[in-house]
């Protein structure tokens, strides 16, 4: 006889309540620099195994943190975007959705210097940022052979640093026409340079 395993509906309400305590503890303590798992079990009141129970790693734990975050911050529509017929447009979307990030949470910056600090959630940010990266590299493609520089230079003005360098005097609205237009000019560039291309 084949044994049907025990879903328990109040069980598994009181796990995805937990877990999300967790999220919300290490979120709120990422912001204030502390990064470990013991500090993050006391602030949800639980244990340190249950920590791992939910989440293995501690990594795993901050990498729920991030999608948290992305996912309130709006970063959900960047799929949304990037199917958008004209390049051009959907550039324009995604610099507005990055601004609209860096500009929403208050304690984005306090987050990016704390895991700027420690190793590992250093490079699971920079893995993250790769992605947009990506994203960008696509785009760009989208409006004929891109080259490298083109792509490092729009990834480099849709940073949180940048938007915050760059933010200084203006409203966020200003700072995100003057990164779109900076954006353009690259991508003016790179259609130069693919029309010279083509007439060689």
């Amino acid at each position: 006889m084949t044994v049907r395993p025990y879903h328990s509906p109040r069980r598994s309400k009181a796990a995805e309540e937990t877990r999300r305590r967790l999220i919300e503890a290490a979120g709120a303590l990422l912001a204030e620099g502390i990064v470990s798992m013991e500090a993050v079990a006391r602030a949800a009141k639980v244990t340190r195994l249950t920590v791992y129970k939910q989440f293995g790693s501690r990594r795993a734990l901050f990498e729920a943190v991030f999608d948290e975050r992305a996912l309130q911050g709006g970063l959900k529509r960047i799929p949304e975007v990037m199917a958008l017929e004209d390049p051009r447009i959907a550039l324009e979307k995604l610099i507005e959705i990055f601004c609209a990030f860096y500009a929403g949470d208050p304690a984005i910056s306090r987050i990016h210097d704390a895991c700027a600090a420690d190793e590992e959630l250093r490079q699971t940010m920079e893995e993250r940022a790769e992605r947009r990266r990506k994203v960008l590299g696509v785009l760009l493609g989208r409006l004929g052979p891109a080259r490298q520089d083109d792509i490092d230079l729009l990834f480099a003005l849709t940073t949180l640093p940048v938007y915050q360098s760059l933010s200084a005097g203006r409203t966020p609205e200003e700072t995100c026409d003057l990164i779109k237009a900076a954006s353009f000019a690259i991508i003016s560039s790179t259609e130069r340079h693919n029309s010279d291309i083509k007439r060689d």
